[in-house]
Parts: C-alpha cells; sequence; structure tokens
C-alpha cells in the first residue's frame, strides 16, 4: 500500500488530490475496486470499455482536487 501512500502524497504536494489522509483516499479507491470486481464476477456488472472508462473517470472524480 506503500505506493498507493505514496502516490496520493505526491498528489496532494501538487495540489493535485484532495487534503484526505492518504489511508482515507486509498480506502475510497480500493473500496470501490473491489466492489465493482464482485459485481463483474457475479454477473451483475459486463465490465464492457465504456463502463471501465467511466468508473475510471468517476474513481478519479472521487480524489481529484476541483477547483
Amino acid at each position: 500500500m506503500n505506493i498507493f501512500k505514496n502516490f496520493f502524497d505526491s498528489g496532494k504536494e501538487k495540489k493535485e488530490i484532495k487534503e484526505l489522509p492518504s489511508s482515507a483516499l486509498i480506502a475510497i479507491i480500493y473500496g470501490a475496486f473491489l466492489e465493482l470486481e464482485r459485481l463483474v464476477r457475479i454477473g451483475e456488472l459486463e465490465p464492457d470499455p465504456k463502463l471501465l472508462a467511466d468508473v475510471e473517470e468517476s474513481f478519479w472524480d472521487a480524489v481529484r482536487l476541483h477547483v
């Protein structure tokens, strides 16, 4: 998880990532990813390219600093 912490810390220093604890940012992304994977695995979602692109954008929206 250190690579993610370093990534978020660097993004916060550059004012690109929200000023939340890196562990909270990791939980937001990692938790969402795990649930998405579960939904694909049980057949609730089909991982087509459009869905994955939209999900990726939503992940960034969750942690990106919006100015």
